[in-house]
């Protein structure tokens, strides 16, 4: 074995052997990594001494009111306009160049900035639902009283049938005639009560299966209140009249140039703000706290009491009212039978 044979060996060996040596390093250091710290330091830091902020630092609105956001202490207002469109990629050809005319001068009417918001959320039935809810309790309570009316007069025939004269006769047959009446009363209500339980499952189902979400668009314009435009120092009632002025003058701006390109709008009302706003700091508690319900609510009342005992009565009323159903439909399959 000649010199330059045994050089390379021996490089080959101390090759291997660095090798190794930086596998067994990095075993380690992943070990190291793995292995879970027992001996954290504890956080000492004291909390209390930081400054403290209020929330309401952060939020740049004022306040939601006369349909329009106060907001720069009461200098800067702002309020939009809800569009409804059409169907663009389906129009005719000249549809679209009327659209895209108008909507040309839409932007040159544009002297200030604008915000154009599109904002999505679940379709909101609970109120057809609750509509329907309550056109079903009043049918109940209606077909309770029919029932009830039907078993009295079913007595006053009975006891009549028994008696003689011809008043008793007459008397009779106008209890028959309005027991004729009551029974004819009472198929009615049955079906619409059917028709009404049946219409709240099928929107229910509707609501649940539906993917789509609505798709609610905005524009969105801003009045700046500049002191220094006017001679004299207006009242805070002043400029919010001048404000109120200058916002709906915009409105009917777009409202008038978006009609002339087939798409409707209405001027934003201070409900509709308010849950713009609130939908989007609160995107998904929107869904499950809606407007409606706060504000159907007794949350600002000062004294909150408990409506069970009519919850109870009304759910007794609704029980005997169904037992009187389900009796008068029995009494009718029998006498077809």
């Amino acid at each position: 074995m000649n010199l330059i044979e045994k050089l390379n060996m021996y490089l080959e060996i101390i090759l291997y052997i660095i090798m190794a040596l930086v596998l067994v390093g990095i075993g380690i250091w992943f070990y190291i990594r793995s292995k879970p710290n027992s001996k954290q330091k504890e956080d000492t830091t004291d909390y209390s001494q930081f400054p403290k902020k209020s929330s309401e630092e952060f939020v740049i609105i004022g306040d939601i009111a006369d349909n329009k956001i106060v907001m720069d202490n009461g200098t800067r207002y702002v309020s939009g306009v809800k569009c409804n469109g059409f169907d663009y990629n389906t129009a005719r050809e000249d549809e679209k160049l009327m659209v895209q005319a108008n909507y040309i001068n839409l932007f040159n009417m544009i002297d200030n900035p604008i915000q154009f918001y599109l904002q999505c959320q679940d379709v909101d039935v609970e109120h057809i639902i609750n509509n329907h809810q309550e056109a079903k309790q009043k049918v109940l309570i209606k077909l309770e009283k029919a029932n009830i009316e039907f078993e009295n007069l079913q007595q006053t025939i009975k006891e009549l049938k028994d008696g003689e004269g011809e008043e008793l006769v007459k008397l009779l047959d106008e209890a028959k005639k309005r027991k004729i009446l009551v029974q004819k009363t009472i198929d009615c209500l049955t079906w619409d009560y059917r028709h009404l339980e049946e219409l709240i499952a099928y929107i229910k189902t509707v609501s649940e299966n539906r993917e789509e979400p609505q798709r609610n668009e905005y524009y969105f314009f801003s009045y700046k209140f500049n002191p220094l435009a006017f001679s004299v120092n207006l009242t805070k009632g002043e400029i919010e009249k001048r404000a109120a002025t200058e916002l709906k003058t915009k409105a009917e701006n777009f409202k008038s140039i978006l009609r002339s390109s087939k798409v409707s709008a209405e001027m934003v009302d201070k409900d509709e703000l308010i849950e713009i706003v609130r939908r989007h700091y609160n995107p998904i508690s929107a869904n499950i706290y809606k407007s409606n319900n706060i504000k159907n609510s007794n949350f600002f009342d000062m004294v909150t009491t408990t409506d069970y005992f009519d919850e109870t009565k009304e759910k007794y009323i609704i029980s005997e009212a169904l037992k009187m159903v389900d009796k008068s439909i029995n009494e009718q399959n029998k006498e077809a039978s």
